[in-house]
């Protein structure tokens, strides 16, 4: 049995794979970090292991790791804090590939009372989308 609309998709998405590659090989050799994730210059010591721990998970590497601002950010609701965060850009080299991601994630820690906050928890809101980048 012939499928008309797959032989007109598989004409269409050739030349889209060769671009594709094509652009691939072209970024996997410049350096986005910079331009990405350049005011990321802080670190946080929890943090990186929560985003360590969670990259093992997904079968990737942690390359560098940048924290965008130097305090938490806390979040409160009825005069109580409920949680902190801070905006973390990571670079990561993924199994099998020749370049290397870069994500932009949460480090989130929930209030516990008492001034206690939670185990580090890394938000992967951006995990499906990623920058491509020279690993450095």
């Amino acid at each position: 049995m012939k499928f008309p609309a797959a032989e007109k998709l598989t004409g269409i998405l050739g030349p889209a794979r060769k671009r594709m590659a094509s652009a691939l090989r072209k970024w996997s050799k410049r350096s986005q970090w910079k331009k990405q994730a350049g005011k990321a210059k802080r670190r946080d010591s929890g943090g990186k292991r929560a985003v360590v721990r969670n990259l093992r998970s997904r079968g990737e590497k942690l390359v560098k790791l940048g924290v965008y601002n130097a305090s938490w950010d806390v979040k409160v609701k009825f005069n109580r804090p409920v949680e902190r965060t801070k905006d973390t850009a990571v670079l990561a080299k993924a199994k099998g590939e020749k370049f290397c991601r870069i994500y932009h994630v949460r480090i989130v820690e929930d209030h516990q009372g008492g001034g206690r906050y939670t185990k580090t928890k890394v938000y992967t809101r951006g995990f499906e989308r990623f920058y491509v980048s020279a690993c450095r």
